[in-house]
């Protein structure tokens, strides 16, 4: 069933996956990839995924259930072909293939994989490997989601939304994707309507689309790939996008341009997890690595001077060119501070999106 981890010079007789090669200014790959498929096993799936990533020193957080496999991992263009070979050596995923993007630095800080009950969380029982919406391409979707009678649903969480979101979108204003089965509730009586839905890379909407049809809506579509291959492939110019793209790495956000999917502007605040355009990176209340204008009236004394003295700590070692290394200590300081976690939260598992960062 498994098969060793490739190693370099395993992969001499492979093709490369990241057929585009990373350039000096952005040198890390990032791959991103999901499928629906019924896997067994998942404890030596689990072993020879960890060791492959450890040995090409892979970054990102790769989530495994008997559902299927939620992947995001960045590295060198070498670890990232030895990686996706040895995914390809398992006969359910052998057909597989990652989106590819790039960055400047590595996006992830550490590598995890875990194995749950769901690649990503909705909560109730849903077979997304045996039916789901209708695969829309993307040089096809603008099409769809113009067209007055069909009803276009972001299934992405109201953080996300606000960064951007397709033209005639619609908002189900969910915190997390576990609320999305009670948004579909106030749908009842429209199963005959035209849907298509979107998300980062395509997982939650294929879900979701399971789910629907589950329920008894007839006519549900989905964005093949997600808005990340929609960037790859549609032309910036024709884009109906409005805005940027969040994804859940470093970059926080990329952008539909020339070149497809491109960096954005986006900033998150390490108090609050608040994403900041450039307009409120302006705010008085703003401050580097400290607060934002959603919190800084609710930082207690105690948070206000610890998070001084670790913006601080990485400024110092920033100047002495210390940072960030993805092993080093500096770069857990860099990760944003976590809301407290109810149960359901802490269970959440949302796309790896590509950085540059599940989901997809």
């Amino acid at each position: 069933f498994f098969f060793g981890v490739m190693s370099s010079d395993d992969l001499k007789a492979t093709t490369c996956i990241s057929q585009i090669c990373a350039t000096d200014d952005d040198p890390f790959v990032c791959a991103s990839f999901y499928q629906f498929v019924t896997l067994n096993e998942l404890s030596a799936l689990q072993k020879l995924l960890k060791e492959c990533c450890t040995e090409h020193q892979l970054m990102g957080s790769i989530i495994l259930a008997n559902e299927g496999v939620n992947c995001q991992i960045a590295g060198h263009r070498t670890g990232v072909d030895a990686f996706m070979a040895t995914v390809h050596q398992v006969p359910e995923l052998a057909e597989v293939q990652p989106k590819i993007s790039f960055a400047s630095t590595q996006p992830f800080y550490r590598m995890k994989v875990t194995v749950k009950e769901e690649i990503v969380k909705l909560g109730v029982a849903t077979n997304a490997c045996e039916k789901t919406g209708v695969l829309v391409k993307p040089e096809e979707w603008n099409a769809l989601i113009r067209d007055p009678e069909v009803l276009v649903i972001d299934t992405r969480n109201d953080d996300e939304v606000v960064v951007g979101t397709f033209e005639n979108a619609v908002n189900p204003n969910t915190s997390t994707f576990t609320e999305f089965p009670k948004y579909v509730d106030s749908l009842v009586g429209m199963e005959d309507k035209k849907i298509a839905m979107f998300c980062t890379g395509g997982i939650r909407c294929e879900k979701a689309s399971a789910y629907m049809m589950e329920r008894g809506f007839k006519h549900v579509h989905q964005l093949h790939g997600g808005v990340l291959k929609y960037f790859e492939e549609v032309p910036a110019e024709h884009s109906a996008w409005n805005g940027e793209l969040f994804v859940f790495d470093a970059r926080v956000a990329v952008k539909h341009g020339p070149s497809g999917v491109e960096n954005g502007t986006t900033k998150r605040c390490y108090s609050c997890r608040a994403s900041l355009t450039p307009d409120d990176l302006q705010s008085p209340l703003y401050e580097e690595g400290h607060s934002c204008h959603h919190c800084h009236d609710k930082l207690t004394p105690e948070q206000v001077k610890a998070r001084r003295e670790r913006q601080a700590q990485i400024k110092l070692a920033q100047e002495r060119n210390a940072i960030p290394t993805s092993h080093g200590h500096i770069g857990q300081w860099m990760r944003p501070a976590k809301k407290p976690k109810t149960a359901e939260r802490e269970a959440q598992s949302t796309e790896p999106a590509v950085a540059g960062g599940v989901q997809a």
